[in-house]
């Protein structure tokens, strides 16, 4: 399993659940966040924080290039290339107070 993990602006929010939707995915987390980019020659002190949403979608090893085709589809990187798409491995999954990890390919609740 994977977790794909970006930061886009608000604005793209939207039209991306749209077409991650239509993978038929099943675990998704979405979160209001703040971040910026540094450019060079410039300091932290400089930086105004921007609004950010942070996207989270757990999926198997085999559908990431596809959601990695959707993410890039739905952002349009022509216009919006400043992030990047972070895919991570996930070790297990355990179910908040359970001792052993959940069978591969089952989240609480969810089958993936």
């Amino acid at each position: 399993m994977k977790l794909v993990v970006l930061i886009i602006p608000p604005e793209l929010t939207n039209k991306l659940l749209d077409d991650i939707d239509a993978q038929h995915l099943h675990v998704l987390t979405i979160g209001d966040v703040q971040g910026f980019r540094l450019e060079s020659g410039s300091g932290y002190a400089d930086m105004e924080l921007l609004p950010k949403v942070r996207v989270e979608v757990t999926c198997e090893d085999d559908e990431v290039d596809a959601l990695v085709d959707c993410i890039n589809g739905a952002i349009d990187s022509s216009q919006w290339t400043q992030g990047n798409i972070l895919v991570m491995p996930i070790e297990s999954v355990r179910p908040m107070g359970a001792q052993a990890p959940l069978p591969r390919g089952r989240l609480v609740g969810h089958a993936i």
